[in-house]
């Protein structure tokens, strides 16, 4: 600990850590509701004049983790908000991790907490001005961690929700979510891009879908309900061992676990619904070869929906990147040992599976198969793939035996046997020619230094 103007009356207490190490505390001030901004350095501290310019880069919240070490697995990470319309409440709420954006009003508002009570959100957003302070003071007793951020009414207007919404999504996008057609609902969706515009400086473009919570197709249970019915803490010591999730949970990735936990906290009530995936799991369970191959392959699969965030939000690491092809390189497989299966709903999945050789051999290409995590640590790009960047390290690394060879090749250009390379800390590397060879000189060659019997140019 220690302070600018320690020991006088206007003594600011600040305190530091190492840059290397910052994850972990990051990690520790966003678990107490704290906000941490990064900054860095915008431009070339040789070409700065004066202090270098410096800006923060991204706002990390409770709601805005993105960096895996600060995330559940399988759990998602919700931030929300809340607008009060007319004679509504608009409800959006978003996982930036995963690109998982869904929207919602209601008219009563005891529905409304039933209705929220396994959605377990992060962070809320509220204009300053939000009418019902009894509703804030009940949301805080259900959710007691929850972090509660007022923005200005400005952020809850109409135009600007419709001006944000065209400027993230695609019409199609907007139209097939009807969102336009909720007013309350809207508004709430364009205060959340606001805010992780301004806090991340990046429009979040791996939303590819707004979802429309429809409460109508799930059995809604309410906090009592479920903390009897044990679903994923007991009763005796609210202990996760021993819970029901806890008897299902047999998933190989993180995006099943988290598709796993939505099943169980919202259960389907429509019966041709809960028929379609009854047949689908029959199907792999009576297949115990097929169910065998599919845990292995799905074993081989990293977290691709938050891999896909963060690359869209340009925080991914090298790492990351070949997670990213490890898992793309086993949906091929997948696909095809599910090639004989008849249940609809497994026919739809394969159906969404994509093709993306080009994608895996990019990063084949670009990256060494075991990079660093940290991109300042270097060394992640494959030999080969930039033809710059080979050079560069060449010239790094035989240095001596680079400047030899351009010795040599400048003096059969020129003809000037005597000519020279140097170096000095005034202007790096130059090129040495004897006043008596002066008149050989190349026009390409720029003159920067005159000595008594030479003259040094660059090139």
């Amino acid at each position: 600990l220690t302070s600018r103007n320690k020991g006088k009356e206007d003594s600011v207490p600040l305190c530091g850590f190492p840059y290397h190490a910052a994850s972990a505390y990051i990690t520790k001030l966003v678990e107490k509701g704290f906000k941490v901004a990064i900054c860095e350095q915008v431009e070339d501290p040789k070409k700065a004049k004066g202090i270098v310019k410096r800006e923060v880069i991204r706002v990390i919240t409770p709601g805005l983790l993105l960096d895996e070490e600060n995330l559940a697995a399988g759990e998602n990470n919700y931030l929300a908000c809340l607008c009060a319309g007319k004679d509504n409440l608009g409800l959006a709420f978003l996982d930036i991790s995963t690109g998982e954006f869904q929207i919602s009003e209601f008219s009563d508002r005891e529905f409304f907490f039933i209705a929220i009570a396994g959605l377990d959100f992060k962070e809320l957003i509220l204009s300053r001005a939000f009418p019902d302070k009894i509703l804030i003071k009940m949301l805080e007793i259900q959710m007691p961690e929850l972090l509660i951020n007022y923005l200005d009414e400005e952020c809850f207007q109409t135009q600007t929700a419709e001006a944000l919404l065209d400027q993230n999504f695609t019409a199609d996008m907007l139209d097939r979510s009807k969102i336009k057609e909720h007013p309350a609902a809207l508004i709430a969706s364009g205060a959340i891009l606001s805010y992780v515009n301004r806090t991340q400086k990046i429009n979040p473009q791996h939303i590819s879908e707004i979802k429309w919570y429809s409460t109508e197709n799930f059995l809604l249970l309410d906090e009592a309900a479920r903390r009897n019915l044990e679903i994923f803490t007991t009763i005796q010591n609210n202990s996760k061992a021993g819970s029901l999730f806890s008897l299902f949970h047999e998933t190989l990735t993180p995006m099943e676990t988290r598709r796993l936990r939505w099943w169980m906290n919202y259960p389907l009530v429509d019966a041709e619904k809960i028929k379609a995936r009854l047949a689908a799991v029959a199907e792999i369970k009576d297949e115990h070869t097929l169910r065998s191959n599919l845990r292995k392959a799905l074993s081989h699969i990293y977290d691709m929906e938050r891999l896909a965030g963060r690359v869209s939000l340009r925080v991914a690491n090298p790492r990351d990147l070949i997670a990213l092809k490890v898992s793309l390189s086993a949906i091929p497989g997948l696909k095809l040992m599910l090639k004989d299966c008849t249940a609809p709903a497994i026919a739809a999945i394969r159906s969404r599976f994509m093709e993306m050789s080009a994608v895996i051999e990019l990063i084949s290409r670009a990256l060494i198969d075991d990079p660093p995590q940290k991109t300042q640590d270097g060394g992640f790009i494959a030999a080969g793939f930039d033809e710059e960047l080979d050079k560069l390290r060449s010239i790094s690394r035989d240095g001596k035996k680079w400047i030899a060879a351009m010795e040599a090749q400048e003096r059969k250009k020129t003809g000037i046997n005597s000519l020279k390379i140097g170096f000095n800390n005034i202007f790096g590397y130059y090129i040495e020619v004897t006043k008596a060879n002066a008149a050989m000189v190349p026009d390409s060659y720029t003159r920067k230094q005159t000595l008594v019997n030479a003259e040094r140019y660059i090139n």
